[in-house]
């Protein structure tokens, strides 16, 4: 410290005497004279020694405190547990990462440094941040950008890692580097895709009785009721249906919390997607002599890119609770562009109803919450619908609020991120969206059917026989490929898995071939047993144009071919005559099944929608394949071949859906996703259930008067 405190001395004591003692005797002498311009020179040099000397004192000292400050940040970054770096944008290459990489990868600092150069343009990583760096220069009020990456170790296992990056500029306003912290939410990953199975494994608990109910409670309204019997029907239908919105309500935040609902986007038209919903909707209203009413301002485009989907879940749930609390009046959906930001579209929907007290307002979107307790006894609900609307609306990148005014009403206005888009082709979604089973085809389509199940084969040629279709089976996606080559169809039935070559694999090669050719697109129909959403996406990425899950309702396959040939139904053609309890066979199957927990006998009937006939040669066929299932499941886990056996479960599964053995269908699929995730050392006891109920299923179908199909 002396050191500086001299310096500091000798500036002070150079501007004293060039100032104190030499520039007086400037003053004093003649310009002209020799001693005049020595003390001018003496002046001016030990001023510019002063000032030089000023300068360099203070360029040491920002360059001891530039050192110390990076080193400050050197010892706070190396000891630090996430992982903290920085990207050169210019050079295209770490110019930092500190020690914990080690930690998080295995990779050392300098292993870490060497792989962000030799894959400098390839990694996910060095695309996430190129990615954030345009994303904060375009949005330069946002000061961070956070996204979740996917890495792999050195020991090839996987890690994810949640990346907050920052953006450093130079004064001409040029990006020059990306800051980033690195925190490995691994763990946290687990517990999310843990949290994924357990909700699909409750959904499918929850949801198969559920329907069943209700089911049966709507083929009872069909029949003769007397006064009373239909008053307690309609009773029980409304307990039923309260209680699927309670669980699909429960369901569906608990995704939003475990951070499963994803946005899938697509251009839609928005003015068809709100007249549609409000059609939907008028029923209830018109019931309580309410005015339902639709305004959409003329700047609000006509095709937008977002989810329609969970736009349609906000509006349901606003609407649904404006006329829920509404008695007289109307209710009113407004639409409009937001001021000074064209892609987000503000949504009003209002009402004349109860209002909500102001000191409520502030709750009101959280869970369970309503404004008053007498709300539930008097409306009913759970007051759950706001909160997963107010989360649907935050991951559409938006805000909801409220204004009401006690006794008078209440207005909802949401804002989401829907921008313009081009008005599409033709699709699906604008062809008729719904056309009579009971009509077959007007010329005979030729059908390539890609499916390895012999008896699904012959459910599909049943569901079909009565529409003039020419069906082609492939055994496997590489057959299916090889037929495509070589033929042409109509349409394409792509079970999901097969051995050799799967559906998404043959689906992805038959886009291949077209797109090579310059043909039109076949249009490819996915059949599996997988039901969730995610699974419905990965089959329209692979290119497939619909998704349908089996068990498969004979009504659903023939409007999704309908749709996608363009096809007109044709009055003429015979109807399809579903199950019922006039065959005799069929009597003592449902009485035999009915009483046994493990069936749903009766809702795999009503489901199929096919003769009595053709479902019992389908149960005779799924009690013949039993033993296979078990003998062949059992080989291929003893041979460590786990894939396939997989694949065993999952068709085993689709099949036991199909006759209605709901118990061995749900023990399937929790076997499937033991094996498919890995748990091999936790799928005996799934295994040993599996068998359990394929024996039983055995006994229950050995003495029963089932089909067996035409040769």
């Amino acid at each position: 410290m002396k050191r500086p405190q001299g310096t500091h001395s000798l500036h002070a004591l150079l501007f004293c005497l060039a100032y104190g003692c030499v520039w007086p005797a400037i003053a004093q002498s003649s310009p002209e004279s020799d001693s005049g311009w020595l003390y001018r020179t003496l002046a001016i040099a030990l001023l510019v020694i002063a000032f030089s000397s000023a300068v360099a004192y203070r360029l040491s000292r920002l360059s001891a405190a530039l050192r110390t400050s990076e080193e400050r940040f050197r010892l706070v970054a190396d000891n630090a547990q996430d992982v903290l770096w920085k990207y050169d944008l210019i050079r295209q290459r770490l110019s930092y990462i500190s020690p914990s990489i080690e930690r998080l990868t295995g990779y050392t600092v300098e292993e870490a440094m060497r792989h962000s150069i030799e894959k400098s343009s390839s990694s996910p990583w060095t695309q996430a941040v190129r990615t954030a760096a345009d994303y904060l220069t375009a949005h330069s009020g946002e000061t961070s950008y956070v996204v979740e990456l996917e890495s792999t170790c050195k020991d090839r296992s996987t890690v994810w890692s949640e990346s907050t990056m920052s953006i450093i500029h130079d004064a001409q306003g040029q990006a020059l580097e990306v800051v980033g912290v690195s925190r490995d939410v691994t763990a946290r990953r687990l517990v999310q895709e843990q949290q994924k199975r357990f909700l699909a494994m409750v959904s499918h608990e929850f949801r198969t009785p559920m329907n069943a109910i209700l089911g049966m409670a709507e083929l009872m309204a069909e029949t003769k009721l007397t006064q009373e019997q239909a008053k307690y029907l309609e009773v029980f239908q409304n307990a039923g249906n309260t209680l699927l919105d309670l669980i699909n309500d429960i369901l569906d935040l608990s995704k939003v919390e475990a951070g499963q609902f994803k946005l899938y986007k697509e251009d839609f038209a928005l003015a068809r997607l709100l007249q549609t919903q409000m059609e939907l909707l008028s029923g209830r209203a018109h019931d309580k002599g309410l005015e339902l009413r639709l305004s959409i301002a003329a700047d609000v485009p006509q095709f937008v890119h977002g989810d329609s989907q969970r736009l349609k879940q906000c509006i349901t749930n606003l609407v649904g609770n404006a006329v829920k609390f509404c008695n007289v009046g109307s209710v009113g959906i407004a639409v409009e562009v937001e001021h000074d930001a064209p892609d987000m579209l503000r949504f009003s929907v209002s009402d004349t109803g109860i209002g909500i007290p102001a000191d409520k307002l502030d709750s009101i979107f959280e869970a369970f919450s309503q404004a008053d307790g007498r709300i539930t006894r008097n409306f009913g609900g759970t007051g759950l619908g706001l909160t997963i609307t107010q989360r649907l609306v935050e991951l559409m990148e938006g805000r909801i609020w409220v204004d009401s005014t006690l006794g008078q009403g209440s207005t909802f206005r949401f804002v989401a991120l829907l921008p313009k888009a081009e008005a599409p082709a033709t699709t699906v979604e604008q062809l008729p969206a719904t056309i009579p089973a009971s009509r077959a085809f007007t010329r005979p389509l030729t059908i390539l059917l890609a499916e390895d199940n012999q008896n699904n084969v012959f459910l599909m040629r049943s569901l079909l026989k009565d529409s003039p279709c020419q069906i082609d089976l492939a055994e496997n996606g590489s057959i299916a490929v090889e037929k495509f080559q070589a033929g042409r169809y109509d349409v394409v039935l792509m079970d999901m898995e097969m051995p050799v070559m799967d559906g998404y694999s043959a689906t992805r090669e038959i886009r291949r071939i077209e797109q090579s050719r310059g043909l039109a697109q076949t249009p490819v129909i996915a059949l599996t047993a997988h039901a969730l959403q995610e699974d419905e996406q990965k089959s329209l990425n692979a290119g497939c144009n619909k998704h349908l899950t089996k068990p498969i309702k004979k009504k659903v396959l023939l409007e999704a071919l309908h749709a996608l040939t363009q096809e007109q139904p044709d009055a003429g053609s015979a109807q399809s005559r579903p199950a019922r309890s006039g065959n005799q066979d069929m009597n003592r199957v449902i009485q035999t099944l009915g009483g046994n927990a493990e069936w749903k006998i009766e809702e795999a009937v009503t489901r199929l929608e096919v003769e009595p006939e053709l479902f019992l040669t389908v149960l005779g066929m799924f009690r013949q394949s039993l033993p296979e299932y078990r003998l062949g499941i059992n080989a291929l886990l003893a041979n460590g071949d786990f894939e396939e056996a997989r694949r065993q479960v999952h068709s085993l599964k689709g099949e036991a859906a199909t006759a209605g053995a709901d118990s061995l269908s749900a023990a399937s699929a929790a076997l499937e996703s033991a094996l498919k995730n890995g748990a091999s050392e936790s799928y005996a006891p799934l295994h040993e259930k599996v068998n359990q109920l394929i024996d039983a299923a055995n006994q229950a179908l050995s003495d029963l008067p089932l089909g067996k199909p035409e040769d």
